[in-house]
């Protein structure tokens, strides 16, 4: 099995390996601003949680320029739980 997966943010969800994850809200409620956008994340073996890691978008890549998941410096949205 891989450890790092790139999907799509659909409705505040991502699909790997059949099971559907939502962004953790305990930082800030999550306002659907990383939806359409691809990412990078990592497995965590036998975990209900994915950690967001990076953006697959070139236009995001630019050095100094900050990327959607990134709000007042920090980053919310790390941790993905896993739905019932």
């Amino acid at each position: 099995m891989r450890h790092f997966y790139v999907r799509t943010i659909k409705k505040g969800t991502v699909q790997i390996n059949g099971e559907v994850y939502r962004p953790s809200e305990q930082y800030l409620r999550y306002d659907g601003r990383l939806d359409g956008l691809r990412y990078m994340f990592g497995i965590y073996q036998g975990e209900p949680f994915v950690s967001l890691c990076c953006i697959d978008e070139a236009d995001y890549c630019l050095p100094g320029q900050q990327t959607p998941d990134v709000v007042n410096g920090k980053l919310p949205w790390v941790w993905w739980h896993k739905e019932p």
